[in-house]
């Protein structure tokens, strides 16, 4: 299903190392702006098209030549495996091309080393045991899900929630038997609002000392703070992080956040306890790794 808008974004590496980058936008015009390709009927040709096939007359044009690597169609995973049929490809007989690697100026940290969160899974975070008097978590995201839940600290029926309502950040907690949900120090702030696509550092810090405090940070602006009258409970082992799965999501969160509280959005950075995480290591489900800008535009119809 394609809306009668269309944009191309076609990037080449220079012979000076640069990088250029092409990109073109058209408008379908008429009044059925949005086209219906059933798949029991429609057909997906790379790299040209067979003898049986007649293409529109502006499409009349020589089968290309070179290589191809394919990544996603419609954020799913594709490669040549994928395909039914093959034409004229004989890769005993013709060496295939080796997969292109950018040239390490040209490389974005995102593309490279961030994981896709598909709005259907989550991940689970285990981090080795520390003192428990400083708890920090840490990562960079960039949100597309307007609802969901970013992180869950756990402790049996004890939590604390990083999560995200109509695109806001928000955090909930239940020590005692009671969801609660934090009031930030200014409802007003830009920086409460995380669902848009850009590039976010979304940190929360938990204190227990003297006193037993909780602070939340977007790019290291403080948004919430709290001070607790009872003991905030220890949070060990391992925690949830971009959805949570259904055996697991506490039942007061229920309401809130259907069947997992999935998010879809990428992920980098991530850090316990001031160390990296590898997320290649950890559970995980829903979950690729590689964020192309292209996975990070919101579809309607």
């Amino acid at each position: 299903r394609i809306l009668q808008y269309g944009q191309m974004s076609m990037s080449s590496e220079a012979t000076e190392g640069e990088e250029r980058v092409i990109k073109a936008s058209v408008e379908a015009g008429g009044d059925q702006g949005l086209l219906n390709l059933l798949t029991d009927d429609t057909v997906f040709y790379v790299g040209g098209y067979p003898t049986t096939f007649s293409p529109p007359l502006q499409l009349t044009l020589p089968n290309f030549k070179g290589c191809i690597e394919l990544e996603t169609l419609n954020e799913e995973v594709l490669s040549l495996y994928n395909f039914e049929r093959s034409f004229q490809l004989n890769t005993t007989k013709e060496k295939p091309c080796g997969r292109h690697r950018s040239k390490p100026a040209l490389t974005q940290a995102w593309v490279n080393d961030a994981a896709y969160f598909d709005g259907t899974g989550f991940a689970q975070i285990t981090f080795a045991e520390e003192s428990t008097r400083m708890q920090r978590f840490e990562q960079e995201v960039k949100l597309l899900s307007q609802d969901g839940i970013l992180l869950l600290l756990h402790n049996e029926n004890q939590f604390l929630c990083l999560a995200v309502l109509q695109g806001q950040l928000k955090v909930f907690y239940d020590f005692t038997g009671d969801l609660v949900e934090l009031e930030p120090k200014d409802p007003s702030s830009e920086y409460l609002r995380i669902s848009d696509a850009d590039p976010k550092t979304i940190e929360i810090i938990v204190l227990r000392s003297s006193t037993n405090r909780v602070v939340v940070r977007n790019n290291r602006m403080g948004l919430y703070t709290h001070t607790f009258t009872e003991n905030i409970p220890s949070f060990s082992h391992s925690y949830y992080l971009g959805g949570v799965p259904q055996d697991k999501m506490p039942a007061q969160l229920k309401s809130l956040f259907p069947k997992q509280g999935s998010l879809k959005g990428c992920f980098r950075n991530v850090k316990a306890q001031n160390s990296h995480i590898d997320l290649k290591r950890m559970i995980s489900s829903g979950v690729s790794f590689g964020c192309n800008s292209d996975l990070l535009v919101r579809k309607k119809s």
